[in-house]
């Protein structure tokens, strides 16, 4: 049986095999993101940024059979485990081993401070493992920060079982990011049909909306993230749909790790008028309303039903 424990980049959180770092690390990726997470002081450090409110959760496939999930709170290395459960089916190798699909939901409603989660892998016939993810921080509000959300997987494989049903999704992973939507484009797509007169008719006109987002810095690896998130079915950005059609160019400040820039995002059903938005809340509270008799008699009409005469 292959030793195997894999968490998928469409995961919100990052996820690194600390077993190697102490040895060699790796890769050259690898080595960044432990100079960056948790070593190397003289990049600037990176938290990703969670708040109480947020949705944290992450998949992962394995052949282990054993192993613990804990929850690190970074300022006195205190753990609490945390529970999983199966999300999806089993998946066997062509050897024989069989691979099993987990999910692990992350309560950060009561957290306060920074944390990171540690995977600690104990099979007694597969070799000893222990995997980390990314620090962050989690607090009641993040301040100047959206949020980017992102699911399904028909045109990527990327790993995640977003629902039960092929083709929908039930839930999504999400990043906050310090950054902002500015600078709105307007233009068209147009096909038009240039007649004999050297006249110019319009054939078809698809309204456009082009949005910036203008990020503030983050580190290699949310860039790596945004440009994955970006390959899913659905990407959001403070809950409106958008798409990409070109390269993600970001300004790399080696001395630091950390990224900065501009994303030109397009608006998905921008002026599509075959797509219904169904509105939510309360329901209306009308004030009590009377049916007048006389000067001191009145009829209570409302849901107490109730008609009040003299004494």
């Amino acid at each position: 049986m292959k030793a195997i424990f894999q968490i998928s980049t469409s995961n919100q959180l990052r996820f690194v095999n600390r077993t190697s770092y102490y040895n060699t690390p790796e890769t050259f990726d690898t080595r960044l993101f432990n100079h960056l997470t948790f070593q190397d002081r003289d990049y600037v450090p990176y938290s990703q940024k969670i708040q109480n409110d947020d949705d944290c959760w992450f998949d992962f496939k394995t052949s282990y059979t054993d192993f613990n999930l804990y929850l690190v709170n970074k300022s006195d290395s205190s753990k609490t485990t945390l529970a999983y459960s199966v999300a999806g089916n089993e998946t066997t190798l062509t050897d024989g081993t069989i691979l099993i699909y987990y999910r692990c939901n992350v309560d950060v409603t009561a957290l306060d401070g920074c944390y990171y989660i540690e995977c600690e892998c104990v099979t007694a016939t597969l070799p000893y493992q222990i995997i980390w993810s990314e620090e962050f921080n989690v607090k009641e509000e993040h301040e100047n920060t959206l949020i980017i959300k992102w699911g399904g997987n028909s045109s990527i494989n990327d790993g995640m079982n977003w629902a039960s049903v092929p083709y929908e999704i039930d839930r999504y992973q999400q990043i906050r990011i310090e950054a902002r939507i500015i600078e709105g484009i307007y233009n068209s797509q147009k096909e038009t049909y240039e007649d004999s007169d050297i006249e110019l008719t319009t054939l078809n006109s698809d309204p456009l909306s082009i949005h910036t987002l203008d990020i503030k810095l983050i580190p290699f690896y949310l860039h790596e993230k945004i440009n994955i998130a970006l390959g899913h079915d659905e990407f959001y950005v403070n809950n409106v749909l958008y798409n990409i059609d070109e390269d993600i160019e970001l300004t790399v400040f080696k001395e630091q790790l950390l990224r900065t820039g501009n994303i030109q995002l397009r608006v998905v059903d921008y002026e599509n008028y075959n797509n219904y938005t169904e509105l939510t809340g309360d329901l209306p509270v009308f004030a009590d309303a009377y049916f007048l008799i006389n000067a001191t008699d009145n009829m209570l009409i409302n849901a107490t039903d109730k008609m009040k005469l003299n004494n």
